[in-house]
């Protein structure tokens, strides 16, 4: 098991906001040679975070699915006021 990363208390509002705002979708890699490429796009409301390769994005999938797995075992269900 991953040693969680502890959120603090006085962030709890911020993160609900961030974790509200963050979304991903479709994008276009252009190469130096100019071929474009699938890629991913990670957002926190309009502004760009990160533009992942397919293979990478699939793996963050799983690292997502793997932590709320290890999760689920060890947390309340209930993450929301």
């Amino acid at each position: 098991m991953t040693k969680p990363f502890i959120a603090q208390s006085s962030q709890w509002h911020r993160n609900l906001r961030d974790s509200e705002r963050v979304s991903a979708g479709p994008a276009v890699r252009i190469d130096l040679e100019g071929k474009r490429h699938p890629g991913v796009v990670m957002r926190m409301g309009e502004g760009r975070l990160l533009i992942l390769d397919p293979a990478d994005a699939l793996r963050l999938a799983n690292n997502l699915a793997d932590a709320l797995a290890e999760n689920k075992s060890t947390t309340t269900e209930r993450n929301r006021p």
